[in-house]
């Protein structure tokens, strides 16, 4: 039980101090990428405790030996005590819907969230080629609007979109540095960041640190 219960101390620790401490740090500035990265290691190390300590439940604890036979059989062993009571199969019980309750949650997020945002891709694409012309120096899909706008469309038919006032606003070396901050974001498969991120905040939206 001491393992189950300070996986689920830790976990609800850093969802409780993470956010504070992080919105607190003056270094994110001037490191956002770092930041980013402990933002993804904090969210990752939470869902990781919670399915770990719900494994840790349902699978009771057995003595490693490099001999196969006699682990599988301390295994079997184990789990045939663990069940022998109410107590023990209930608790055991608990933590495998604890564990397979967190993974099917977000497991069933992220896919929500790459198929719409696959879907979403596809539909803009269709209308930007009714109404978007090809840059022939940039190489960039151009459509005409009033409002300065760039953006990227990741995914396997990957684009960069420009508007007409952008162009008109942008020198070509600030042209350049747009499209180089572009393609740096497909290069980076941000989209697939963006996703993983929505997935959690979509499955435990009262979660701060998923936000």
């Amino acid at each position: 039980m001491i393992a189950p219960a300070a996986l689920l101390i830790y976990a609800i620790a850093v969802a409780v101090a993470g956010p504070p401490l992080l919105r607190r740090s003056t270094w994110l500035a001037r490191s956002p990428r770092s930041g980013v990265a402990v933002w993804q290691a904090l969210t990752a190390s939470i869902i990781s405790a919670v399915v770990l300590a719900g494994t840790a439940l349902a699978l009771p604890a057995t003595p490693f030996t490099v001999d196969i036979a006699a682990l599988m059989h301390a295994c079997v062993m184990a789990l045939r005590a663990e069940y022998a009571t109410p107590a023990g199969a209930a608790l055991s019980a608990t933590g495998a819907v604890l564990a397979l309750s967190v993974l099917g949650r977000v497991g069933y997020c992220l896919a929500v969230a790459l198929v719409g945002a696959a879907l979403d891709r596809r539909e803009q694409l269709r209308a930007l080629m009714l109404v978007a012309r090809r840059h022939e120096r940039c190489g960039a899909l151009v459509i005409d609007h009033p409002t300065a706008l760039a953006y990227c469309l990741p995914g396997r038919r990957r684009e960069i979109v420009l508007t007409t006032a952008a162009l008109a606003a942008l020198d070509e070396s600030e042209i350049s540095a747009v499209l180089a901050h572009e393609h740096a974001h497909l290069r980076g498969r941000h989209d697939l960041v963006l996703a993983a991120a929505s997935a959690l905040d979509q499955a435990f939206p009262r979660v701060p640190v998923f936000r």
